[in-house]
């Protein structure tokens, strides 16, 4: 075995290869972001992609950070919260079929929102996936803290969509619902246990 298992700042190469994954990602999801926000029209669009380009760069510098210097980065991340929680739209109506753009024009908020929402989700699997795979400790733990607040901007591109009926959810019936839930049951206790 060459080199030092205690150096802290050395990288594998495998994992150098998934964080040149997750960088590259990162990078394209932000370039995205940038002309997104120069296509879009809604006023609550361009602010929730600015809000969320402006986490997703400062993600991206503590990333790079702390793979380049193999040490924690200058300040922990910090977690992505929505400023305005609205509830889900549950049900469906009639909408007009979707087709694909023929040219940039045609381009709509409905499109860019579902576009970013498609890009978060992809970003926070991979995320999940490679933060699995890293063996340096500091960069696994800044890749893996990150997962949730992809989870989180994903969900409030949902929440635009669903708000404007863009992303309809079918409502589950409550009878359906308790039929699943009493499908479960807890783990009986053996004789003589107490507590949980």
């Amino acid at each position: 075995m060459t080199g030092s298992s205690r150096d802290a700042s050395r990288h594998g190469q495998h994992e150098g290869r998934d964080m040149q994954e997750i960088l590259s990602g990162m990078v394209a999801v932000l370039d995205q972001f940038v002309l997104f926000r120069e296509a879009a029209l809604d006023p609550e669009l361009k602010q929730l992609l600015d809000r969320q380009h402006r986490f997703m760069l400062e993600h991206y510098h503590l990333t790079l950070e702390s793979f380049a210097a193999g040490r924690k980065p200058h300040r922990d991340t910090q977690a992505y919260l929505i400023p305005n929680l609205p509830p889900v739209k549950f049900g469906t109506s009639p909408a007009a079929p979707s087709a694909p753009i023929a040219q940039p024009s045609e381009l709509t908020d409905k499109g860019i929102a579902g576009y970013a929402l498609g890009l978060l989700k992809s970003q926070a699997s991979l995320l999940a996936m490679t933060s699995l795979e890293l063996a340096h400790p500091v960069c696994r733990r800044v890749v893996a803290a990150q997962v949730p607040d992809y989870i989180e901007m994903a969900y409030e591109a949902f929440l635009y969509l669903n708000g404007r009926g863009w992303y309809q959810v079918p409502a589950l019936p409550d009878a359906e619902a308790q039929r699943i839930a009493s499908s479960f049951a807890p783990q009986p206790r053996p004789a003589g246990a107490s507590g949980r």
